[in-house]
């Protein structure tokens, strides 16, 4: 293990349209050292030529071919590689700032920090949004917090590998996909702190949001999680299941809310009404439930006012 040695591991899956800018914002990086390895999970696309090809032309650079297994388990395969001290994990379709790992890195100077994470910015189309001004930033002993919402960005963490070493690896249940890393999290934050960098550092490329099906597979994932965590970590008092209970209040109110967005009332008053029934009975929740009774005509005739109303 190389003292301040940073790996990077980027798990690839058909992402020949991004990958050759995610290695270059590695590349373009203040801090040294690092290493960058590429896992292409199965691409049935150039991924994985690009890969070989930016490997063959950094030393820094390595990439490997696998069996289309998950995220998970590339990162996994990532991390079996890895000889840093840290580990720092990229999506393929993200990019980092350059000073990015230089912003992060002093803040391990603090033994108590296992691991940092930062704010980001949202691409949307040719416009770059600033998310620090509405974002929330936990630090510390953030164990309950990250229980109910995952605000940790993967692309945007480093990680002390000796935390990711007693956490175990990264749990590849397809079940599980969208909230493998949020299981992690949840380990990393009952060993050691979370620390943040509260500037962007990183470039999230926004695709869209997800049709109900997927967000009904991500809920069941966010569902699984907290069953994991609860098998773990058993809640021994009141006050840790009173956590655990207002996570699953928080979850089945963000999909609450995702689903009347997405027109889904029949999946929305569920929600709501789940969320009602572990302990959230907020204003909110009461009138959005109250909501989804009402025809779909009205619904959106009245968010046609609303955003009409807002643009004058």
């Amino acid at each position: 293990m190389q003292p301040g040695l940073v790996s990077v591991v980027v798990p690839v899956y058909n992402g020949e349209a991004f990958v050759t800018q995610a290695v270059d914002s590695v590349l373009a990086q203040t801090y040294a050292p690092w290493e960058l390895i590429l896992v292409d999970d199965g691409s049935s696309d150039r991924s994985g030529e690009l890969c070989q090809s930016l490997a063959e032309r950094h030393p820094g650079v390595r990439c490997l071919r696998q069996e289309n297994q998950g995220p998970a388990a590339a990162r996994n395969t990532g991390l079996s590689l890895c000889r840093g001290e840290f580990v720092a994990f990229l999506d393929c379709d993200d990019a980092w700032l350059p000073q990015k790992l230089a912003r992060q890195m002093p803040l391990f100077t603090d033994p108590a920090v296992g691991l940092v994470y930062s704010s980001l910015f949202l691409r949307q189309g040719d416009r770059l949004v600033d998310k620090t001004p509405s974002k929330v930033f936990h630090h510390g002993r953030c164990f309950a917090e990250i229980l109910k919402y995952n605000f940790i960005p993967n692309s945007t963490v480093v990680v002390r590998r000796t935390l990711l070493e007693q956490a175990g690896p990264f749990d590849q249940r397809r079940e599980l996909v969208g909230t493998e890393d949020k299981l992690m999290w949840l380990k990393i934050a009952r060993l050691a702190e979370i620390a943040c960098v509260r500037e962007p550092l990183m470039i999230y490329n926004y695709q869209g949001q997800g049709v109900s099906s997927n967000q009904q597979a991500m809920l069941t994932g966010e569902l699984l999680c907290l069953q994991e965590i609860a098998g773990l970590y058993p809640p021994a008092t009141p006050p840790e299941r009173s956590q655990l209970r207002a996570a699953y209040a928080a979850v089945y109110r963000h999909y609450a809310h995702n689903f009347f967005t997405l027109g889904d009332m029949r999946s929305a008053r569920r929600c709501y009404g789940l969320s009602m029934a572990h302990g959230d009975w907020s204003p909110r929740n009461l009138l959005y439930s109250a909501a989804s009774l009402l025809p779909a005509g009205l619904i959106r005739a009245a968010r046609s006012l609303k955003a009409k109303a807002g643009q004058r």
